[in-house]
């Protein structure tokens, strides 16, 4: 069973969690809702870096823009939840549900998205520098402008052509034998190195 998570709970949990951050652990507590019941919780902007969401119900959440870098999300169920422009760097989000999740323009460099659900998800214009993808299932996802290079797309699922064709670009991105070449045959340039771009940024 889900562990509750009361409203004014919550605050104190955020507030601790942030003075843990600012004072690099020596004060406040880092944010434990391992198993928590989060569903449309109210999280715009909310620092949560490091955070240990492992397995939490995050239904419906609004995540607009927050602070999750490095934040642990393997299995957390984000089905329908608001995750545009959040930050989600070195995040572990391994075997999550993200159906029909929005993550349009999120920051998902180097996140571990190994045998997450991404179904219907929004990631246009997402950042997926250096992603692993493996296994995790593509259908219908809407990639168009995202960044896959360097990313680590072997054995997703469900993922077509017509996904790839529309993304920004899959410089030195990891991709199954058969589909790397029908990008070779149809859209040679994703893989060719970004124009006007400087990889030491």
């Amino acid at each position: 069973m889900k562990r509750k998570i009361a409203p004014e709970e919550l605050r104190k949990i955020l507030k601790n969690h942030k003075e843990w951050l600012v004072r690099k652990g020596r004060r406040g507590v880092k944010a434990d809702f391992r198993e928590a019941k989060l569903v449309r919780a109210k999280l715009w902007g909310a620092d949560l870096q490091e955070a240990d969401l492992t397995e939490a119900d995050l239904t419906e959440a609004d995540l607009w823009e927050a602070d999750l870098r490095e934040a642990k999300l393997t299995g957390a169920k984000l089905w329908g939840a608001d995750l545009m422009g959040a930050d989600l760097r070195g995040a572990v989000l391994g075997g999550a549900d993200l159906r029909e999740t929005k993550l349009m323009i999120a920051k998902l460099w180097g996140a571990d998205l190994m045998g997450a659900n991404l179904t219907g998800a929004n990631l246009w214009g997402a950042d997926l520098w250096g992603a692993d993808l493996r296994e995790a299932d593509l259908q219908e996802a809407n990639l168009r402008e995202v960044d896959l290079r360097k990313a680590v797309l072997g054995g997703a699922e469900d993922l077509i052509i017509e996904q790839l064709s529309k993304v920004k670009t899959l410089y030195q991105a990891k991709l199954d034998p058969e589909l790397e070449q029908k990008i070779k045959e149809k859209c040679p340039h994703l893989l060719e190195p970004p124009k006007n771009d400087d990889e030491s940024e």
